[in-house]
């Protein structure tokens, strides 16, 4: 197997510990129950031919980032140990979701509405090289003085070992 390229994934998903499965339906369709939204989502024949393996205790998986919104399902074994949940993310993780364009923001952090993003220069950039900037334009406070924009940013060290990063 070491002939093989090697993977990390990034995708973002939204996921749910399915909890039941409804009988199927007349047409092959049947209903998922999810524990942590307490929703029902129904998935067609179609559906889970592409995922006979589906069982509860297993994780109903949206691809966020795909147009189509694909969806799957995942056994909890790999899903849990290939996906850790945003709000729950160490600040490598926080990294490289930036990269893959999102915002991100520290639980922990004492102003609402307030992330940091990295800028990738373009041919108008004045800066050569990608750097991280906090936005603080949001910053929900009761302080009028409280400055409100964007700045480039650097981690602190309670930042960098922190576990509380998720995507905005």
């Amino acid at each position: 197997m070491e002939e093989l390229n090697l993977y990390h994934c990034h995708k973002r998903v939204r996921a749910g510990l399915i909890t039941g499965i409804s009988p199927l339906n007349t047409d092959g369709s049947a209903e998922l129950y999810i524990f942590e939204s307490g929703k029902v989502y129904p998935v067609d024949a179609a559906w889970l031919a592409r995922n006979p393996k589906l069982a509860v205790g297993g994780y109903f998986v949206v691809y966020v980032d795909n147009q189509d919104q694909y969806t799957s399902y995942s056994p909890a074994e790999p899903f849990e140990s290939g996906y850790t949940l945003s709000g729950n993310m160490n600040f490598g993780g926080a990294i490289e979701a930036m990269k893959q364009g999102s915002k991100v923001a520290r639980k922990g952090w004492n102003g609402k509405g307030i992330f940091i993003q990295i800028q990738f220069p373009d041919e108008h950039s004045k800066m050569t090289s990608p750097y991280i900037y906090i936005n603080t334009t949001g910053l929900q406070t009761d302080n009028p003085d409280a400055p409100k924009s964007l700045v480039p940013w650097l981690a602190s060290q309670t930042d960098m070992l922190a576990e509380d990063w998720e995507i905005v």
